[in-house]
């Protein structure tokens, strides 16, 4: 059995901070998605509303725009509260934004599973549904991808 075998059935991480403490990571259990899924939304919200949605796959960024919305992420997956944070360095926290990134959101099976997810779920509207679950599909797999370049096509685009 290889190391990825390994990872994907056991796929928890440790990491050894710098103050000494051992951190296991675990992804978000299947029971948690409502609640990890509203958090990501009220970042994902922060972003729309300062128009700056394409820069949500950027670190800098991240942290920066929507710092306390990736705390509390990342605090609830960790079980750890909010002051805990204010007692970690800087390497130490990106590393752990980087372990839950790569747990929950960029990896090959769970890329996967949402595209196939929001593909059952398009299936199930109604034609004439109000709203376009293919735009949604096509953010998230800009942002999954990295692929962040702003769409030149659009209605700006067209009064340049």
């Amino acid at each position: 059995m290889s190391d990825r075998d390994i990872k994907n059935l056991l796929p928890e991480e440790t990491l050894d901070l710098s103050t000494g403490e051992r951190l296991v990571i675990h992804p978000v259990p299947f029971g948690k998605i409502p609640e990890f899924f509203g958090d990501v939304g009220a970042l994902v919200r922060k972003f729309l509303a300062g128009g700056k949605l394409e820069l949500l796959a950027n670190a800098e960024e991240l942290l920066t725009t929507a710092f306390e919305e990736t705390v509390r992420i990342v605090g609830r997956i960790i079980k750890k509260k909010r002051a805990w944070f204010n007692t970690i360095d800087i390497a130490d926290g990106v590393a752990i934004v980087n372990v839950v990134l790569r747990q929950n959101i960029d990896n090959d099976r769970a890329k996967k599973n949402l595209a196939e997810l929001a593909a059952r779920v398009k299936a199930l509207l109604p034609s004439q549904t109000p709203f376009s679950l293919s735009s949604a599909q096509d953010i998230a797999s800009k942002i999954l991808s990295g692929d962040t370049a702003p769409d030149k096509s659009g209605p700006s685009a067209k009064a340049s």
